[in-house]
């Protein structure tokens, strides 16, 4: 680097390493740890440039031991599922390393309230088990595993951001640190923030809810205890279900064992659904659910259906509570009911409701209206229209789904 420049936080300049010399461009982020530099090689590779804060005499000597930590980490990883270390600076004083540039978006960026179907969810998250894998191998722990430090390169997902990881002893190893509180909440584990403590199954919780998200495209819900009935409302298929669950177990001794088991339920995932039927007669084979905005519910027997309402004997005399309750002043307070019978066959039935119901085969291009009292047979793909008006549409709307 030329004498008269400093690494902190001024744009357009070069830099010499042990393999090349790269131009740093403007900055991407600059935290409290150091300065990141979107960059290009002499020959031409768009590169990442990671340093320390330098403030001249006042330089921060504990930055730039854990960028070199972060570095020496990243040396020891050929893996296509994570980022390339490339270079780093020979002067001590003024550390930096380079990695590769991914130039796809992140899975947040990428996934956001735009989830891929569950074929191509799963499939990312086994070639993200496969980067988690070779860390565990080398008894490395990431501790920061989210979907904004995974990044897309092509169809390939990238794990990036080691400013966190660690190397274990041994695979078994529980690191504590008193105190400390690593990672990103709600996709770390609760033991990183509750007791400072990290391990490959804090990796695997981070695993879990990295699915979670693709799989919904959602933040996933932040306290722990309404987990388990968060997925079970969110994720239609049981088997993704069950990954989930397994990986997020709040104590980490409940949680699967290691992370090649968790690749290979997914794999075994994959395989399933690329080999499953998608014959119409398939369908009651699997979980048929109710859908209301963006929650699920199983329909397994009966369920009723009708608005927020205190529901006592002096209210409602001898008809059931809801089972589902929905906040729209169109929708009666016993509305509708839905009911599987022992052939897998769904029916619904409009309860006296006094705004209507309709259904709809045709993603609601039009519009069949159950009679007051009566019930109608519904299929995977229907909706169900409450509070329906002829001449205004559909005051709320209800699908029916299944797991395929």
């Amino acid at each position: 680097m030329d004498n008269d420049k400093h690494l902190n936080g001024h744009t357009r300049f070069f830099l010499s390493g042990y393999k090349d010399s790269y131009l740093a461009n403007d900055v991407i982020a600059h935290g409290g740890m150091g300065i990141i530099y979107d960059g290009t090689s002499k020959s031409g590779q768009k590169v990442i440039i990671k340093q320390s804060i330098y403030e001249g005499k006042n330089a921060d000597d504990n930055r730039s031991e854990l960028l070199k930590k972060e570095a020496k980490i990243l040396k020891r990883i050929v893996n296509r599922n994570i980022v390339s270390f490339m270079d780093e600076s020979p002067d001590d004083n003024m550390y930096y390393y380079v990695m590769e540039k991914i130039s796809g978006p992140s899975l947040m960026d990428l996934c956001l309230n735009n989830p891929p179907d569950l074929i191509e969810g799963t499939r990312i998250m086994v070639e993200v088990c496969d980067g988690v894998k070779y860390l565990h191998d080398f008894k490395i722990i990431h501790r920061d595993l989210n979907p904004k430090n995974i990044m897309m390169d092509g169809g390939t997902p990238v794990i990036i951001d080691f400013s966190s990881a660690e190397i274990l002893q041994s695979k078994d190893q529980v690191i504590r640190l008193k105190g400390s509180k690593i990672g990103t909440p709600i996709f770390s584990a609760p033991e990183q923030f509750e007791n400072g403590e990290s391990s490959t199954r804090s990796d695997i919780y981070s695993v879990g809810m990295c699915y979670l998200f693709i799989l919904t495209g959602q933040i996933p819900v932040e306290d722990t205890n309404q987990l388990h009935e968060y997925v079970s409302r969110k994720v239609l298929n049981a088997t993704a279900r069950k990954i989930i669950l397994s990986c997020t177990e709040k104590d980490p001794d409940k949680r699967i064992g290691d992370i090649g088991s968790v690749q290979e339920a997914l794999l075994e995932l994959v395989e399933e659904l690329r080999n499953k039927p998608t014959s119409r007669n398939d369908v009651n084979e699997n979980g048929i659910f109710l859908k209301i905005n963006d929650d699920l519910y199983p329909i397994n027997g009966a369920i009723g259906i009708g608005r927020n309402h205190d529901c006592n004997k002096s209210t409602c005399g001898e008809v059931e509570k809801n089972k589902v309750s929905i906040d729209n002043p169109f929708v009666s307070r016993h509305h509708i009911l839905l009911k599987k019978d022992d052939s897998g066959r769904i029916f619904a039935k409009d309860l006296g409701s006094k705004n209507g119901t309709a259904i709809s085969g045709d993603e609601g291009r039009s519009y069949n209206v159950i009679l007051r009292g009566q019930a109608t047979e519904v299929y995977v793909g229907d909706i169900i229209a409450l509070g329906y008006k002829q001449d205004i549409g559909p005051k709320q709307i209800i699908r029916i789904v299944s797991s395929d």
